[in-house]
């Protein structure tokens, strides 16, 4: 998740599209997995019966380019994941100085399911690619109805411009959009990403095992100047707002 893709040095990237992956980075990208242990697959209507239900404004949304998505499993563990990335055009910048301006930005949420279909935890990106986790009666107070019977949604705020997410708890109040899943059984979008230095701050535990991004905090990796950036930011929200942090639980 490369932060700082400036407008200003952009040039002909300003275009997004999701161009085909070579065979060998395919190989690459399954490999990446392996390293972790996952299994990965693409029910598409089982990913759209968990997807996010975004609470935010159109214009917010006329900036979204996908909501991609794939399944993971680990042979030890007792949840399947439903992985998300949703994917946005550009993010605007801090008013007057425009330092955090950037094309592309990629959020992710993570909703874990147990053996009985139900959503037990969402991981999702709270502060900056900063982990936050939902569970518990928080969690069931976010979710809403809308692919089934029962609630499956966790309700997720965009806070504008950065678009990293706050859940909601009152789901008959909110208005929500439901953007469609993207993706196949290979995860490629990953792999195209990473060709794309989207991930170049970005752990690949992080990616490619949604298990360990509690436990570790973040999306982020921790040798990068991003993840000092992200960090300062963090430090600083403690006694001022900054970069959206009162609107944002900013985890500890």
């Amino acid at each position: 998740m490369n932060r700082r893709e400036y407008l200003a040095t952009a040039g002909a990237a300003a275009l997004w599209w999701p161009f085909a992956s070579s065979s060998e980075d395919g190989d690459e990208n399954q490999q990446r997995f392996e390293d972790f242990d996952i299994e990965v697959d693409y029910p598409h209507d089982w990913l759209q019966r968990y997807r996010p239900a975004f609470v935010t404004d159109r214009q917010t949304m006329q900036r979204a380019k996908a909501l991609q998505g794939h399944r993971a499993r680990h042979p030890d563990r007792e949840h399947d994941v439903a992985c998300y990335w949703h994917r946005l055009s550009h993010q605007d910048g801090l008013p007057l100085i425009r330092a955090d301006e950037h094309l592309g930005d990629t959020e992710p949420c993570y909703v874990f399911v147990d053996g009985s279909g139900n959503v037990d935890r969402v991981v999702y990106t709270a502060y900056h690619h900063f982990a936050g986790v939902l569970d518990g009666l928080p969690l069931q107070q976010s979710l809403r109805e809308r692919d089934s019977d029962e609630p499956t949604h966790v309700q997720l705020e965009i806070i504008d411009p950065w678009h990293h997410y706050l859940p909601r708890t009152d789901p008959s109040e909110a208005r929500v959009t439901l953007v469609d899943v993207e993706g196949d059984a290979e995860a490629s979008y990953l792999d195209t990403w990473q060709t794309r230095g989207i991930f170049d701050s970005t752990a690949d535990e992080a990616i490619y095992d949604p298990w360990t991004v509690a436990d570790r905090g973040s999306w982020w990796d921790e040798s990068t100047w991003d993840y000092r950036v992200a960090s300062m930011y963090r430090t600083i929200s403690q006694w001022c707002d900054i970069c959206g942090s009162d609107d944002s639980e900013v985890p500890e």
